[in-house]
């Protein structure tokens, strides 16, 4: 408007006046920002980062090649090119090996393909070498550092930046709030810098005065530092890890300090910073806007991550479990903090991320874990819980909650956690109370894996306390499959193409760390050892009996294979040891059978082995002792128990009550002579004849009932045609009725005739 305040006006146009750049300029910034990236990461040894922001960079060269010739190489594009290559030459193949997977082969990507591209710079890199351009590199440095880079004042009190345009902003305590706000709507879109972002927010944290405006920063902070991340899968760096873990200890160490301050995620209206001052000076509480419990979410799942991308044979997965203590001290300081606010929506799922850090783990490493992060006063003011207890003690605050996932999920771990320690009938009696077994397979896919860890430890429980029929049940539902370990979520078993790369992505995000796993070897071997124990004796009793009973499938095609082959030489591996340990047994030779098991090396890997190879020898003369007396029960009229006491090295006592209890369960026809000591064998058992008889009755009674139904079949056949044959019959004859009816009037054919002619002539 012309007749307007012109001096209005014109402040607006300068604020809002945009700057006009050549295609060259914008091109060189593109390029420029490209290299301040991979310096970057550089310096943090973020490999895989460096490539990704190397790939941008020869995209965008090739894109502007033609103003590159036109104008000439720039300097710190050469620069960057000498410093990636002095710094590849500087890594050797120990420092890649102790890399990660996805560092190591983002690190070799690159070691190849930097070859390529700088051949076409060699005489601008050999000239930067040389010296002869490094000043001018230095001068573009100092130049870029002042329209692109920080630059602080009085880092105490404020600081200044250079914004768009090249307009210099000044930041201190009075509009940090503002400019704190600007930076939260400009997160994530494009042609935002986040180091710049993130190393403006830091300057802000140092000039912060009051733990309000320190805890407002840091809530923006820690957010950004997770935007580091990069694809699927990919993980924090360690270093960037570490200084998220560090922004969000002293996050709670300033809530802790300054309890009127609630951080929680509603809140009603705002109010302005300096209302907000003054409610804290009078002591009253002020809610501020975040979520503590989305940043221990986070954290943990990065350090999860972090160690399935870390080889677990390295020392480099071992320093990294070494920052467990921190992340656990965290997630306890977390509930402490939430308990003391009254969050209490918010404090069940801090409990299961802390459960899921000890459930597996035995009581001493807990009550280590646990005297270690009481060095901190907060923790230490909290009463101490029994490490034995403590499980137990944090799964029943989630059974008093509304969640049934979280409940589902904290049964579970509680259910592992007393198998891990050899409370069996505790674990038996929470799984068939819970009926959870019933409802687990519409639950999600991570409850399910826990289901299938918590039934798997609670197999290995009963075999550990001598329950080898309990044992073989729990674990055949998982043994039975050829999916062993994607049902514990320890690999992905992809065959044939049956899972598309997404889906596969999905799988190995499942995966869990491998201190976590559960050895799938010794699992085999206990399942396998349980069957010969079960299945050797059921065959000797029910050889002449036409249906068969089978108690595991997998042992009995195993069992046939091994007899199948010709020439066996000596056992080599577990199920070589476990089938000839079979054999041995099936033919009453108990001794080999136990040195066989024994000789089982895997063993070792289990607390106590050499109890539990005493049980297995006792389990062992037992069910010898049973299968001897199936196969030769037809041999004898009776049987010393002296004798067998001898042959089986048990106490007569022990065989005294092993035969009673076959005798009870009507698996042997057969009396005990107190007076003689001797058991009396009946001649009711089936033998070969009674066998080939019951066979051949069988497949004659099978015979006649389907001759029995085509007989029927054809009868009812027979009836339907001659009942069709019938009702033919019965229409042609209503047919002709009716043509005499017709005709009746008529005396013959001529009458008919006539008559019809009269009435066409009458017509």
């Amino acid at each position: 408007m012309r007749g307007g305040d012109s001096s209005d006006e014109s402040s607006s146009e300068d604020e809002e006046r945009k700057v006009v750049k050549s295609v060259k300029d914008k091109k060189f910034e593109e390029i420029q920002t490209h290299c301040d990236n991979i310096k970057l990461n550089l310096d943090n040894n973020n490999w895989n980062a460096v490539q990704i922001e190397y790939d941008k960079l020869t995209k965008a060269v090739q894109k502007g090649n033609n103003i590159i010739r036109r104008e000439g190489v720039p300097t710190f594009l050469t620069a960057i090119l000498v410093n990636l290559d002095d710094k590849i030459q500087l890594i050797t193949n120990q420092d890649v090996k102790k890399m990660n997977k996805l560092n190591a082969r983002s690190f070799n990507a690159l070691k190849q393909g930097i070859k390529k591209f700088s051949k076409q710079y060699q005489s601008e890199i050999q000239k930067y070498r040389s010296g002869a351009t490094q000043a001018e590199a230095v001068k573009e440095e100092k130049t870029e550092e002042k329209s692109r880079e920080v630059k602080p004042l009085d880092e105490t009190e404020s600081f200044t930046i250079i914004g768009k345009g090249g307009k210099e902003i000044q930041i201190t305590t009075e509009n940090l709030f503002e400019k704190l706000a600007e930076i939260v709507n400009t997160r994530g879109k494009k042609g935002t810098n986040k180091n710049e972002q993130s190393s403006t927010l830091v300057k802000m944290l140092k000039i912060c005065k009051t733990p309000y405006q320190k805890i407002k920063v840091l809530l923006v902070l820690i957010p950004f530092q997770f935007d580091y991340v990069s694809g699927i899968g990919n993980s924090l760096n360690n270093e960037i890890w570490t200084t998220v873990t560090n922004y969000i200890k002293e996050l709670l160490e300033l809530l802790e300090k300054n309890p009127q301050i609630i951080v929680k995620e509603i809140t009603s209206e705002e109010k302005s910073s300096e209302e907000i001052e003054e409610l804290l000076a009078d002591g009253k509480e002020v809610a501020i806007a975040g979520s503590i419990n989305s940043f221990i979410d986070r954290i943990d799942e990065e350090f999860t991550r972090s160690l399935q991308n870390t080889d677990p044979h390295t020392t480099e997965y071992i320093e990294r479990m070494k920052d467990e203590q921190l992340l656990y001290e965290l997630i306890v300081r977390a509930q402490i903090y939430l308990e003391r606010a009254k969050l209490s929506e918010k404090i069940p799922s801090i409990v299961i991320r802390r459960i899921e850090h000890i459930y597996y783990k035995p009581v001493n490493v807990i009550s280590i874990l646990e005297e270690n992060i009481r060095a901190n006063e907060v923790i230490a003011k909290t009463e101490k819980i029994d490490p034995e207890k403590l499980v137990y003690e944090l799964c029943v605050k989630i059974y008093k909650q509304d969640d049934e996932r979280l409940r589902s999920r904290a049964l579970l771990y509680h259910i592992y956690h007393d198998a891990l320690h050899d409370r069996y009938t505790s674990a038996r009696d929470l799984l068939l109370m819970s009926h959870i077994q019933e409802h687990v397979d519409n639950t999600d896919v991570n409850t399910r894996i826990i289901y299938n860890r918590a039934i798997v430890q609670l197999g290995l429980c009963a075999f550990r306390c001598g329950m080898i029929r309990e044992s073989n049940q729990c674990l055949q539902e998982i043994q039975n499959g050829q999916k062993v370990k994607e049902l514990l979520a320890q690999g992905v078993q992809s065959r044939y193409g049956d899972k598309t790369p997404e889906q596969e992505k999905l799988e190995k995000q499942r995966q869990l760390p491998f201190h976590m796993h559960i050895n799938i070897e010794l699992l085999e071997c206990i399942y396998l050892t349980c069957s010969m124990l079960l299945e050797i004796p059921n065959m000797a009793e029910n050889v002449y009996n036409v249906r068969k009973k089978f108690i595991s499938r997998t042992f009995r095609k195993l069992l046939d294979n091994s007899e199948r082959q010709t020439l066996l030489g000596p056992p080599e591996n577990t199920r070589e040891h476990i089938m000839g340990a079979s054999k041995a047994l099936a033919n009453g030779e108990w001794e080999k059978c136990r040195d066989l098991i024994n000789s089982i090396k895997i063993w070792d890997l289990m607390p106590n082995t050499e109890e539990i190879k005493k049980m297995l020898t006792r389990k062992i003369q037992e069910e010898g002792l049973r299968t001897w007396i199936f196969t030769c029960r037809n041999h004898y009229d009776n049987i010393s128990l002296d004798q067998l006491a001898k042959m089986f090295d048990l106490p007569v006592s022990d065989v005294h009550s092993i035969i009673c209890r076959m005798i009870i369960k009507e698996e042997l026809s057969a009396s005990i002579d107190e007076s003689k000591s001797i058991i009396v064998m009946s001649k009711s058992e089936e033998n070969k004849l009674h066998f080939l008889a019951q066979q051949y009755y069988e497949k004659l009674s099978k015979f006649v009932e389907t001759n029995e139904n085509l007989a029927e079949q054809r009868s009812q056949e027979n009836n339907k045609r001659s009942d069709k044959d019938q009702k033919g019959y019965q229409n042609q004859s209503n047919r002709n009725h009716n043509n005499n009816r017709a005709n009746r009037n008529y005396q013959n054919k001529n009458d008919r005739n006539q008559r019809n002619n009269q009435r066409k002539n009458n017509y």
